[in-house]
């Protein structure tokens, strides 16, 4: 029952987030482009946590070994994430990016 709860606020962790932010009525006025790159930013935020307790081998049922390749899976799942993101606020506003990666406003 214990791993099953944490698995279950796991995935509420990532879950909820993302199905939240699709129920928003602001995504009417939004260009694809930028819901693409709000959602890349959202689901790299939501599943950050992931790698670190991958590693640790703190997850339920995932022992040290395992988790360990499934942490190199969502970190590159996070990296390709961060690109999209990145990617898709350059072709709608270069100079907000810009900014963003010099750190200066």
């Amino acid at each position: 029952m214990r791993s099953l709860l944490i698995w279950a606020s796991v995935l509420g962790a990532i879950a909820i987030p993302l199905v939240l932010a699709g129920a928003s009525p602001l995504l009417q006025w939004r260009d694809p482009v930028d819901i693409l790159a709000g959602f890349a930013g959202l689901t790299a935020l939501a599943i950050m946590p992931l790698p670190p307790l991958l590693a640790a081998g703190v997850l339920p049922g995932v022992s040290l070994r395992p988790g360990r390749g499934v942490h190199r899976w969502v970190g590159g799942v996070l990296v390709a994430c961060i690109v999209i993101q990145v990617g898709a606020r350059w072709i709608t506003r270069p100079p907000d990016v810009i900014e963003a990666v010099l750190v200066v406003s």
